[in-house]
Formats: C-alpha cells, structure tokens, sequence
C-alpha cells in the first residue's frame, strides 16, 4: 500500500513551477499554425517534461540542502496567483500568434480556443505522469523483489533497465507495429479506388492506356492519377505557340509500375524499361525518373512542368513501393525507399548504356520528402548523384539526408543558399517542418527560422509535421509553386524567358 501512494501521491512543487513554465513556452508560434486540438497534446506533452525537469531539480536541491523545509500551503498558493495569470495571458498571446501564422501563411482555419486547448493539455498531461509514476511504482517493486538476492545499488539499476526494456518493446514490436499493420491495410484499401474525376487514359503512351504491358488496375490510385494527368498534346502545342512562335508538340510519355503490377521491385523495374521501349520513352529528349513518396505519390506539378518544357518530348516513369504515407514509411522501413529508387535507376541507366551516346536522352530526377531521401540513399554521395544523372531536383527532403547534409554543411560563405546549382536543385521551404526536424531539435537550435526554446521546439516542429502537407503552396512541405522555377533554371529551352516561367506556373496553377 504505501508503494501505490507513488502513482497517488500530490504533485511537487518543483514539478508544478516546471509544469507551468513549459505550458506557457508551448504557446509560442514555430513553423505552421496549429489546430487548437493538436495545441493541447503539445502542451500537454511539454508540460510533463517540465514537471519532470522541475522534479528532478527540486529533489537535487532537496538533496543539497536537506534542512530546506517543504513547501507548504503559502507557497503552493503564490504559485497558483502567479502561474494561472501567466497561463491565461500566455494562452491569449497564443490566439493572436496563431493568428498572424494563418495570415502569413494565408491558410484558414478554425478558431483557436483557449479554453479546450487548457482542458486538452490538462488532460495529456495527467495520463503522462499517471504513466510515469506508475513505471516508477513497477521498478520500485521489481527492486524489492531483485534485492532479496543482491544488494539493493544492483537490484535498482538491474530494476530499471528490465522495465525500460519491457516497456520500449512492448511500445516497439506491439503498439507500433500493430499501428503500422492497421494502417497498412487502411492504405492498401485506399490505394485500390480511383480518385474522382479520374478515368482510363486514352493515349498509347502512358501506363493503363491502349496497348499498355502494364493494366490500368494494379497501377493504384495515385498511379492511375498520375497517367491519367498527362497534358494533352494541344495544350501543349498551344503553350509552345504562344511563348516561341512555333506550335510543334509531341504527346508526352508517362510510365508507372503499381506496387501490384510485379511480384517484386527488380520486376517493377523491368517492367518500367519495357513500357518505356513500348511507348518511345528511351528515344525523347528528356527522361524523368521520380522516386515516388510512401504511397506512390507524384507531385502533378514535376512532369507537368517537363512536358511544358519540352513540348512533350519528354518520358516520366514513377515506381510504387509502399501504400503507407511518407512519414510512416520513413519510421518503418526506409531502406525500401532506397532500394526502389536504386533498382528503378539502376535498371533505366543500363538500358541507356546500349544505346549510343548521341542518342541517349538527358537523364533527371526527382524525389519530394521521402522520395529525396530514397534518391540521396541510392547514389549514396554528391559526386555519385551528379555522374550518375544530368540533373536533379530534391524537394523537402529530411534533415537526415546524408547528401543534402553535404551540400548545405560545405556551402561556401559566398554563395547565396537561394541560387540554384547547373545541375541539381534542392527545394526547402523556409516553414517545412520535414526539412528542419531532428532528434537535435532537443538540445540544439536548427537553421530554420524558427525561435529555438530546448526541448520545447522539438514538440513543436513534432505538431506542425501532421499538418505539413495541408499548407499552402510555397509554405509547409508543399512544394507545387517552386517546382516549375526549379525545372525551368535546369531544362529550360533555348529563347526562354521569365516571362515564360511565371506563364508555366499559371498553367499549373
């Protein structure tokens, strides 16, 4: 019985100054506006780690100075006239911060309630440290049982660590896992329909379309959306008119190979090379590959702008691997993302090599978030990117990229961060979450412009991953404005101007 007061026990007063403190940090803006929802699980996360900092420093001064008496009942109630003050100005500052943030971004949103964001945040908060204490109760326990047969130093530590351990396994191999199995199969549901407006090409030069080798039902949804898209030949012809004078335009190539069109990804990627051979791929001046995000999402946005640029004589083949969305896919199993985009460019390069030079088409490549990591993994460094494709874009792609390390840690001081390379372009939005998180967001300030608070940011980027992608374009991680700019600075043809630039963006728009 006495042990179970541990889990009951009333709050420290340190714990509570620390508890107060974090909740009011948590309030300040970062990189995107929050959902009030989502403010509250952020709060109520920071404020267990405040409490937990709090009580950690607490029990140090307690040890220090043993004879300090116990905060009593006038202390308790300094802290609640001085923290509930604080908490409601802070949660008022909040409101107008969240504000200026959907106005900056010009993103609409529902209100922002303080009042549900407090409850919210209370209620995390009290689930956390009823977690906590009940871990401390179980290793307390586990030590009595441990020190009947060794001394008690060695029957602690020995206590915690077989509670750490049953603890990250059971939240490893059964909660996370089972998370990842059940959403596995809601993506798999998802991806067999087909997106509204969406019908079966009818040009012989994409995937799905008359003649194709690979059938219009194992494509998935984002890959029936994607050859469905291609631009049509008129419109192309139309947009070449009017920037240069002459209307010639081919019918652009599209090629996509669904995670069901083969049993595995050397088949997908074979299956890639003989659709391209069938539908001419190998013989147009440009030859797109797109490393696809976890579900086998193409940003409409890439091989639009190429087939502008080149009047459709262009080829974009796109591989699936995966049905889960990028962030899940990048937690799970990342090494998947980097085999596909290696097998798929590996597969297209040898194919080319039989073929003579002159004859060869230019050879690009894209990868958005995960899709940029798994290209960066493929290619391993800069220098095996650069002989091994004419040009790159990488947009959004994660702090853990090794090569997008390279590139921003070797930057000369000279050289604007905003200018493109000939060759290769990366695109970050200066509000991309993906871009800026990183376990060392805990202990050290990143590059984004963001204001940096220890610990407290980490949450905080954490929150504004899940509504990310929903930002506006040129905010967040959503990249469909940018993307016409990058291609146009790499693929542009001869005569092209500025002018032109902004028309393709208006056409993508």
């Amino acid at each position: 019985m006495r042990e179970a007061v541990v889990v009951r026990r009333r709050l420290g007063f340190g714990g509570g100054i620390g508890a107060v403190v974090a909740f009011c940090l948590s309030l300040t803006p970062s990189l995107l506006p929050r959902h009030w929802a989502l403010q509250g699980v952020l709060s109520g996360i920071t404020m267990a780690i405040g409490y937990g900092v709090g009580a950690t420093a607490g029990a140090a001064i307690r040890a220090r100075w043993p004879r300090l008496p116990a905060a009593g009942k006038r202390w308790w109630l300094a802290l609640a006239g001085a923290g509930a003050p604080l908490a409601v100005t802070f949660l008022w500052l909040g409101a107008g911060w969240q504000q200026q943030l959907r106005e900056l971004v010009g993103a609409a949103g529902p209100a922002w309630h303080p009042v549900p964001v407090a409850l919210a945040a209370a209620g995390v908060f009290a689930v956390l440290l009823a977690g906590a204490r009940a871990f401390r109760l179980g290793t307390r326990r586990l030590a009595g049982t441990f020190g009947r047969f060794s001394p008690r130093p060695v029957a602690s530590v020995a206590a915690v660590g077989v509670v750490a351990a049953l603890s990250f396994g059971l939240g490893q191999q059964v909660v996370f896992t089972g998370f990842v199995d059940v959403a596995d199969r809601f993506a798999a549901a998802a991806n067999g329909a087909t997106p509204p407006g969406v019908t079966r090409p009818g040009s012989p030069y994409v995937s799905g379309g008359p003649g194709s080798l690979v059938p219009w039902d194992t494509l998935g949804a984002y890959g029936r959306e994607f050859t469905a898209g291609a631009v049509p030949h008129h419109e192309l012809a139309e947009f070449a008119a009017r920037g240069r004078g002459a209307g010639a335009a081919e019918p652009p190539v599209r090629v996509y190979v669904g995670r069901e069109s083969a049993p595995d990804l050397a088949g997908q990627a074979e299956l890639a090379v003989r659709e391209l051979e069938r539908t001419g791929g190998f013989d147009r001046s440009v030859l797109a590959v797109v490393a696809t995000t976890g579900t086998g999402w193409v940003n409409p946005a890439v091989p639009s702008s190429i087939e502008y640029l080149t009047a459709g004589d262009s080829a974009t083949v796109a591989m699936q691997y995966s049905y889960l969305p990028s962030w899940i896919s990048f937690l799970a199993d990342r090494s998947t993302a980097a085999e596909a985009a290696g097998t798929l460019v590996a597969a297209i390069r040898a194919e080319l090599a039989t073929r003579p030079a002159e004859q060869r088409p230019a050879l690009v490549v894209y990868g958005e978030s995960l899709g940029a990591w798994g290209l960066e993994a493929a290619f391993e460094d800069l220098d095996g990117l650069l002989a091994g494709t004419d040009r790159a874009v990488l947009a959004g792609p994660p702090h853990s990229n090794p090569i997008w390390q390279e590139v921003t840690g070797d930057r000369a001081p000279d050289h604007p961060i905003w200018q493109p390379d000939p060759r290769m372009v990366y695109l970050q939005n200066a509000s991309d979450p993906v871009v800026a998180w990183s376990p060392e967001l805990l202990w050290r300030a990143p590059d984004a412009p963001v204001r940096w608070l220890p610990m407290v940011t980490f949450w905080q980027v954490t929150v504004d991953l899940m509504t990310s992608t929903k930002a506006p374009p040129g905010h967040g991680h959503s990249y469909q404005g940018g993307i016409a700019v990058a291609w146009a600075e790499l693929l542009a043809p001869p005569g092209w101007t500025d002018a032109d630039t902004a028309r393709l963006r208006a056409e993508l728009a």
